[in-house]
């Protein structure tokens, strides 16, 4: 069923249905996708973002940055830290 979040009420709201699900990378993680222009922006694990096409759930892209391999603050490495969330400044 294909319609607006406007347009969902109690009369309708048990005959959506999922349309695309994903696994997550390994590891931990506490994502909060960002959608713009009907693109998500999801993290995973490890630092890698992912591009996906929100309707559909297809990849459009993905980038891991490899982190030196250093102590941070906290004294564990940052590749094994939990991932926030991406953010989105100007234009895409």
């Amino acid at each position: 069923m294909d319609i607006a979040l406007t347009q969902i009420s109690r009369d309708n709201v048990s005959r959506l249905s999922l349309d695309w699900s994903m696994a997550m990378h390994a590891g931990s993680n506490q994502p909060t996708p960002l959608v713009r222009d009907g693109v998500m922006f999801l993290t995973h694990p490890h630092n890698k973002i992912q591009a996906i096409e929100a309707a559909t759930g297809e990849l459009i892209w993905e980038y891991q940055y490899a982190f030196p391999r250093r102590k941070n603050a906290r004294g564990t490495h940052p590749q094994y830290c939990t991932v926030a969330g991406p953010i989105i400044s100007g234009d895409l």
